[in-house]
């Protein structure tokens, strides 16, 4: 399987805090844009064998490294919008280093569509240094760009536009509220991201529609059109900026026939999310870093059909890969979730782990039945991303049909995880016993306006279920006043010579039997005679 490797470099969006009008534009079409004009293109390129685009970036940008693609900025004064009456400005990406596919831009109205061709006079290039005896070569105005930057002033008394949305390299894209910093990523649709054999597919966005705001709007509309090996797409994307960003996402996607002598797809990932995670808390063997924890996501979260919501803590546990299968018909909502919102907990005035957003998905309409799948790839730095959770079907649409899977959601960019589970998993930890090397200790504390209520001499106790080759031991349940929640503390044991994962399972119940918080649950792997 091939690793995932993140299209976004981390450090490489730049906030560009002025606008100012684009002027460059190709001749205005009579045509109405929705979602229905987009679908059309859609269905027509899945009805069509899929075609690599040609490489139209010159050789100089398709070899540029990192510092020579921070080097060319986008000009402030040169923004979509810059002298309309809007609350929205947007930006482009230039083409080169990891997004040498351009995709095009247009502009539309409510009766008017107009592409929004390269100009080079939107981009600085005073601090790209040019390699000896080598210069910069042309780019023509057909070229397109890497991608797209909106804007929207998230505090309007410090007098800026914030950057709230970035759409580049194949399906990706990332979004902002109020006070937070990039982290976590998302993107369209994951091909093939969770299965061990043949290589991951990445299906791009290839063409953007940017509906031209009015003075009084507070959403800005994105149409996007999706183009793979194996599928074709329609993506709708309302976003509405805040101190949590909300974005309300429509999708239409259609299978390819697969050409003689090939595959389908096997795995269907939707409304996928992509994430890192270094080590935490619960980490057991910590690197040496000086920072205590290094992670833009800590858990992931599910809210059942049933009601029930579940807390799944991250782990990177090398060099064990871990793919976890979670049944989950018709979610309520799911999500990797950044919950430790103290600086302490990081000390990293570089990143501000404690500032990126947790991302949920929160599903319209009966999703069918289908499961939430997490991949975790053990990594030994910060710098890819190695976290995905998506929801998978079970019944996926016929190849060749015209016939679409159609898909809902709203996703929130927040860091209010409390609102989204009030009585929540706070914190996991666990280390070895000192006595029994073999033998780990754990302590899960739990929060909330429940258990805060819940007085120190409640009958709570922790039901904790382990598979069959796990031992749980010393199960104790009380009252941790330091957080006005709850604190379970277990052992757990294997069998000799046993290294299949065990799987843990814990609920915190009054004495009337009810679940009182989340659901904890954890796959602890032994370690492997190799690791020792």
């Amino acid at each position: 399987m091939q690793f995932l490797v993140s299209y976004y470099s981390r450090f490489c969006l730049v906030i560009a805090p002025f606008a100012v009008g684009v002027s460059t534009l190709l001749a205005v079409d009579r045509v109405e844009v929705d979602f229905a004009f987009v679908e059309e293109k859609a269905k027509a390129l899945a009805a069509e064998p899929y075609k690599l685009p040609p490489s139209v970036v010159p050789e100089f940008y398709r070899t540029m490294n990192y510092d020579q693609y921070r080097a060319v900025s986008f000009r402030g004064d040169r923004s979509l919008w810059r002298d309309w009456r809007s609350n929205f400005r947007a930006q482009f990406f230039h083409p080169g280093y990891l997004y040498n596919d351009p995709v095009q831009v247009n502009e539309f109205t409510g009766s008017h569509a107009q592409r929004i061709r390269f100009n080079r006079d939107f981009f600085d290039y005073s601090k790209l240094v040019l390699p000896r005896g080598g210069g910069k070569q042309a780019l023509g105005e057909d070229l397109g760009y890497g991608g797209f930057k909106l804007l929207y002033p998230l505090d309007p008394e410090k007098g800026w536009y914030d950057e709230v949305a970035a759409f580049l390299g194949a399906s990706y894209f990332r979004m902002l509220g109020r006070g937070q910093g990039y982290g976590i990523s998302a993107r369209g649709i994951a091909i093939d991201t969770a299965i061990v054999e043949g290589e991951e597919e990445f299906p791009r966005f290839v063409e953007y529609w940017l509906r031209k705001p009015k003075s009084e709007d507070d959403s800005a509309l994105v149409f996007a059109l999706l183009d793979g090996p194996s599928v074709s797409g329609a993506y709708s994307f309302l976003i509405t900026p805040g101190e949590i960003t909300v974005a309300d996402v429509k999708a239409a996607i259609y299978l390819r026939k697969p050409p003689e002598g090939g595959r389908l797809p096997k795995s269907l990932g939707l409304a996928p999310l992509t994430s890192m995670y270094w080590f935490g808390e619960n980490t057991e063997h910590k690197p040496e870093d000086y920072r205590p924890e290094v992670h833009d996501s800590d858990g992931l979260l599910i809210h059942h059909r049933s009601g029930e919501k579940v807390w799944r803590p991250l782990v990177n546990k090398t060099p064990h890969q871990r793919n976890a299968y979670i049944n989950c018909p018709s979610p309520r909502g799911f999500g990797l979730l950044q919950r430790d919102r103290e600086f302490s907990s990081y000390q990293d005035l570089s990143n501000g782990y404690h500032k990126v957003p947790s991302l949920y998905i929160e599903p319209r309409g009966d999703w069918g039945e289908g499961w939430v799948r997490l991949l975790e790839i053990p990594t030994r730095n910060e710098v890819v991303d190695n976290v995905v959770a998506f929801w998978e079907p079970f019944t996926k649409p016929e190849p060749g049909s015209g016939k679409p899977l159609q898909i809902a959601y709203r996703m929130h960019w927040t860091r209010d995880e409390a609102k989204l589970s009030p009585d929540r998993v706070f914190a996991t930890r666990m280390g070895a016993n000192g006595d029994f090397p073999d033998t780990k200790r754990f302590a899960i504390d739990f929060k909330g306006p429940t258990l805060k209520s819940l007085k120190n001499t409640a009958k709570i106790v922790a039901e904790i279920t382990s598979s069959a080759n796990g031992f749980v031991t010393e199960n104790q349940c009380f009252r941790n006043d330091e957080i006005d929640g709850w604190r379970v503390m277990f052992k757990l044991d294997t069998d000799d010579g046993m290294y299949e994962p065990v799987e843990l399972r814990c609920t915190l119940r009054d004495g009337e039997g009810k679940a009182l918080a989340e659901t904890w649950i954890y796959q602890w792997n032994p370690p492997l005679p190799s690791d020792e």
